[in-house]
């Protein structure tokens, strides 16, 4: 996939976790809906790969939910486990480019 391609997960991955936590199956499901729609290449395993990239990254985080708490706990990427993850956009700093509006 190209570099093209991966920017536009990387944009889609973070517009859908940034306000609420998704799981791999949304995420799957709704990105694919949106590659389609902008004519995008699309694949489970590059989706995959780009949200470990962002997690090592530190831009996304990933979780467990607790079924005992009913809380979310910080738990590492880890493929084998990814059905039981949960993702949320780590939130950016506003870019201030030092001019007044």
């Amino acid at each position: 996939m190209n570099e093209e391609a991966k920017v536009f997960l990387r944009e889609c991955i973070i517009q859908s976790t940034l306000d609420d936590y998704e799981n791999i199956e949304t995420l799957a499901s709704e990105i694919a809906a949106w590659a389609k729609k902008e004519n995008q290449p699309y694949s489970f395993e590059t989706l995959t790969n780009v949200i470990q990239e962002l997690t090592d990254g530190g831009l996304l985080k990933s979780y467990s939910y607790s079924k005992q708490t009913g809380n979310f706990i910080r738990a590492q990427f880890n493929r084998s486990a990814l059905n039981d993850l949960w993702f949320l956009a780590v939130p950016q700093p506003a870019y201030d480019n030092g001019m007044d509006t």
